[in-house]
């Protein structure tokens, strides 16, 4: 939830201040703003006894999978809305 506040400020900086991001600028706020890794943190919450402290500390390091989906997400979201 911090890095969501924290990336939305980001955002609102960028903004306020007219400022033309780079792309990589750009991915590194998007995809914490997209929400996608919150969700999959909330997803294991649901999944109750099943999952462990391993799988949380796990998605918290920001595996490669993860980040894979959520770009991959992103993108998916980015066009539909786009169109």
């Amino acid at each position: 939830m911090k890095q969501q506040c924290e990336a939305y400020y980001v955002k609102f900086k960028w903004l306020y201040e007219s400022y033309m991001q780079t792309l990589e600028e750009y991915l590194s706020v998007a995809l914490v703003t997209s929400c996608y890794q919150l969700l999959t943190i909330v997803s294991f919450v649901g999944m109750e006894d099943s999952i462990t402290k391993q799988t949380f500390i796990w998605a918290f390091n920001d595996p490669k999978l993860l980040r894979a989906s959520r770009v991959m997400c992103w993108l998916m979201d980015d066009v539909v809305s786009h169109q």
